[in-house]
């Protein structure tokens, strides 16, 4: 269904921003698309256009007591000129909650209208929030840093962490996985087909894939005033000739998951807590190192050394609304290609 705003109301925040509205005629297109199956009773979808300081609001909505069909399309008129805009898309039930986003960029310019597509994801399927670009809405790649072998030396990743005045050892530890598992978030399971473990997004074979390859680690021994330095996953990462995912790990509050139970209708046993990666990239051939952000995972690292427990999951930030993209890792076994989580500590 193709659905045009004719009458839009902006509101201009205007903080400490150089930026004037201008005479000239800029308009972007904005098309919403929507494959999440978990996002659904969509009554309205906020827009909100930002450049530097300045946001333009906007909003699409269904008539009363009816939702929006997808894909949608809107033109928005841009009174702060032509330029690059970042476009955050925040859909919303009836009784106006939100129930996801989506995020894009894209550069108005005068005399054209300039389209960029925003793919919209449910919160359950969203791992994180900011950080995105393009024209597709897909997660921004950060430059992937350089393999390394399984045996390097940690270098602390990120800002110098807050560390206490007294002195401390240094600690550094490799921690095979425990246990892994992968669960789908679409129809038609494929649970354990084999030992591998699958890391997944997209469409593909009728249903859209979120498959996240989950793995635990025990910290025991590790005490519970330790400081985090660096963290770094350990993984060997079968990747296929096209399709290779965008990576990024996610981290779970919960450590109870039986793999031996979990199926795809009973994933969310797992909880996508929050990311604790910057966006990593493509696969890496061979063994290689996929670092964690200090910053992000600090806030949780000490009550998983509380439990002695934690979870975190290789995920693929692809559009749903993509090509399946899709790696593998292995399983427990056999050792030398087992998932190992590599910890640098101050304690």
């Amino acid at each position: 269904m193709r659905i045009v705003a004719t009458a839009a109301a902006f509101t201009l925040l205007a903080c400490g921003s150089s930026s004037t509205t201008t005479g000239e005629d800029v308009r972007i297109k904005v098309r919403l698309e929507n494959q999440d199956s978990h996002l659904y009773d969509v009554a309205s979808v906020d827009l909100d256009l930002r450049r530097d300081n300045v946001v333009v609001h906007d909003r699409l909505a269904a008539a009363a007591g009816r939702v929006l069909d997808f894909p949608a399309e809107v033109i928005v008129k841009v009174p702060i000129g032509p330029g690059t805009l970042m476009v955050e898309a925040t859909p919303r039930g009836d009784d106006g909650r939100a129930l996801g986003g989506g995020e894009g960029q894209v550069t108005a310019a005068s005399g054209t209208i300039a389209a960029v597509t925003v793919s919209l994801l449910s919160d359950r399927n969203r791992p994180t929030r900011g950080r995105m670009a393009g024209p597709d809405g897909g997660a921004e790649p950060d430059a992937a840093p350089d393999a390394a072998p399984p045996d390097a030396t940690l270098e602390p990743d990120g800002p110098a962490p807050d560390l206490p005045s007294t002195p401390c050892t240094p600690q550094s530890r490799r921690l095979p996985a425990v246990a892994v598992v992968s669960v789908d978030y679409g129809s038609l399971p494929r649970d354990r087909e084999d030992d591998r473990v699958s890391v997944s997004s997209g469409y593909g074979h009728e249903h859209i894939h979120a498959f996240v390859g989950w793995m635990r680690f025990e910290l025991k021994g590790i005490p519970a005033g330790a400081r985090l330095v660096a963290a770094r996953l350990s993984l060997v990462l079968v990747r296929p000739a096209m399709g290779a995912p965008d990576l990024v790990v996610l981290y779970s509050a919960s450590d109870d998951w039986d793999p031996g139970k979990l199926t795809s209708d009973t994933a969310e046993e797992v909880e996508r807590t929050d990311q604790v990666s910057s966006p990593l990239g493509a696969p890496r051939p061979a063994r290689a190192l996929y670092a964690l952000e200090p910053d992000r995972y600090r806030p949780h690292f000490a009550g998983d050394l509380a439990d002695g427990l934690v979870t975190l999951g290789m995920f693929s930030a692809t559009s749903p609304s993509a090509p399946e993209a899709w790696a593998d890792f292995y399983g427990l076994e056999p050792d030398e290609l087992a998932p190992v989580l590599e910890l640098e500590t101050c304690e």
